[in-house]
């Protein structure tokens, strides 16, 4: 039987975010710690993705994305699609018992979240920069089944806050090459979050013209991710995967968001040593 690939399409920041759909370094934390196990392991690839330009943005732009994935026993570190959003991570597993892994990561965004000139209501609010992430994550993994929570702060002085993601998967496999996975995503996010990403603060409203506004911390999305992954043979593989997120209904009326329901697809092939 072949190898399925060690879930290279899960880091996302991940994002529309690895921001990005799927907290970024979060999810690239989860994904290569599942994936190490004793000894030195690699997998590299390439990747392309359609993202919407900015959180909450109507329009689409598309980026292409590196796959490294490198563990050694409790050690890893990797740059993917991170839901979307290509993102870099390293960090240690702390725990791996009986189905439960447990660790930390720090890591870095590779991309900017937002440009001010990305649509032209949004001159005047300023960009918003990738940052540095430090955080948690568990996993618990039985059968096809896999739950995951994870937790990251802003520590690149960027007043990103402080970002929680819920996350579940169930994979089938159709056919013996072919791995289907499907599973509800949340993320909650502080007031800093939030307001970094939808707020208009009272320097932004006098240069934009826009309204202030305060966005409170809470809910910042739902969301679906679906994700196919074929196993070429023992070291090559390829895939698909896709994301849709939905922000909540209070984000209607903000100026800064053109659509509530944001869609990103990416598509990649990867070798595994």
């Amino acid at each position: 039987m072949l190898r399925l690939a060690p879930s290279p399409i899960r880091f996302l920041p991940l994002s529309f975010a690895l921001a990005a759909f799927l907290s970024p370094l979060s999810a690239s934390a989860q994904s290569l710690a599942a994936s190490t196990g004793d000894g030195f392991h690699a997998t590299v690839g390439l990747g392309a993705t359609m993202l919407p330009r900015y959180p909450g943005s109507g329009d689409a732009r598309y980026v292409p994305f590196p796959l490294l994935s490198l563990s050694y026993n409790r050690f890893f570190f990797g740059a993917g699609q991170v839901a979307g959003s290509p993102a870099l991570a390293g960090g240690v597993k702390l725990l791996d018992v009986g189905g439960v892994t447990a660790g930390v990561f720090v890591g870095h965004d590779l991309l900017k979240t937002r440009k001010s000139d990305d649509i032209p209501i949004l001159r005047g609010t300023g960009d918003i920069d990738g940052t540095a992430w430090a955080g948690a994550f568990a996993k618990y993994q039985y059968g096809r089944f896999s739950a995951s929570a994870a937790v990251r702060q802003d520590v690149g002085g960027k007043h990103q806050g402080l970002v929680g993601n819920l996350a579940a998967d169930v994979t089938f496999k159709p056919f013996d090459r072919l791995a289907l996975d499907i599973g509800p995503r949340l993320q909650l996010s502080s007031g800093t979050h939030m307001n970094a990403l939808y707020g208009i603060d009272s320097s932004q409203s006098a240069v934009s013209g826009l309204p202030s506004r305060e966005v409170k911390g809470g809910l910042e999305y739902v969301g679906l991710a679906v994700g196919l992954t074929y196993s070429i043979n023992k070291k090559w593989f390829a895939g698909v995967r896709s994301e849709v997120r939905v922000l909540p209904g209070n984000m209607t009326d903000n100026p800064i968001v053109e659509k509530r329901t944001q869609v990103s697809v990416a598509t990649f092939v990867g070798y595994n040593f």
